[in-house]
């Protein structure tokens, strides 16, 4: 993909956030926890595309392709982790959010002792002479990992608020958080997962999903 298809691209995924972002704080209604944390994910996920637009566009070669990949993973596990915040606060669930916190906080700092853990031989191309990257291959699960708990814990939330749930209105307004973090879902996993172009694929499913 050329860069100005790049450019489009994140341009497009920006101004969608940025958009929302703005809607959202224009309509609010109330200002209760579920309205924040949508507010600071939107504007997280609009940085966060920022960072990536800038890592794609501006730099090349594999220390930079690196760079990007680990950008969208932390990412990713950032705004999973608001997500699974938000679906709580969504339905009023009461349960006992710093297991989860532990848990992903545990897996995220894995991951960065690996990614810094030095090579036992330096890797050419690095901007920094005394920088070695760690071994992503045994960083990634881990990232992946904390990204499962977070997304495992809304999805699980929603679903057994939408079994509880009492009153057509109420049940809706849950099917319709399901379908956004199944949409979110699918994305993510393209961004993870997939190659190029697949990942602009995932991170648009995710801007529909929010």
């Amino acid at each position: 993909m050329g860069d100005g298809a790049q450019i489009a691209v994140y341009a497009g995924l920006f101004a969608g956030y940025a958009s929302l972002l703005l809607l959202e704080i224009r309509n609010r209604i109330e200002h209760g926890r579920a309205q924040k944390l949508l507010e600071v994910t939107l504007l997280l996920a609009a940085l966060w595309t920022l960072l990536l637009a800038s890592l794609a566009i501006l730099t090349s070669g594999i220390w930079w392709d690196f760079a990007w990949h680990r950008v969208a993973q932390y990412g990713l596990v950032l705004l999973a982790l608001l997500g699974a915040e938000f679906a709580d606060a969504f339905v009023e669930r009461q349960g006992r959010r710093w297991v989860r916190l532990v848990l992903v906080t545990v897996l995220l700092l894995a991951a960065a002792v690996l990614d810094v853990r030095p090579f036992r031989w330096p890797l050419t191309g690095s901007p920094l002479s005394l920088f070695r990257l760690g071994p992503t291959e045994q960083a990634t699960p881990f990232l992946i990992g904390a990204w499962a708990v977070a997304t495992g814990s809304a999805l699980w939330t929603s679903a057994r608020a939408l079994l509880q749930a009492t009153g057509a209105k109420h049940r809706n307004r849950i099917r319709y958080l399901l379908v956004s973090l199944i949409s979110i879902l699918v994305g993510d996993v393209l961004v993870l997962l997939a190659g190029f172009p697949g990942v602009y694929v995932g991170l648009a499913f995710r801007l529909l999903g929010l």
